[in-house]
């Protein structure tokens, strides 16, 4: 497993995935697996699309590490 598998799926233990945007408790438009950028309430995407947004944010987060 790579590391990418391996955040992903640390991510996915503690992280509900939603398909429809919603607002989280911060009141953030959210989507997929707790994506939030650039999201607008009542956005849909598949299962595909919120696993390739983690893996971006994923990506894009580990540049700060």
């Amino acid at each position: 497993m790579t590391p990418e598998e391996r955040a992903a799926d640390i991510v996915k233990e503690f992280e509900g995935c939603q398909l429809v945007a919603y607002l989280c408790p911060a009141g953030v438009p959210t989507i997929g697996w707790g994506h939030t950028d650039n999201v607008k309430l009542g956005w849909e995407c598949t299962q595909m699309e919120a696993d390739c947004m983690l893996r971006d944010d994923l990506r894009e987060a580990s540049k700060g590490i």
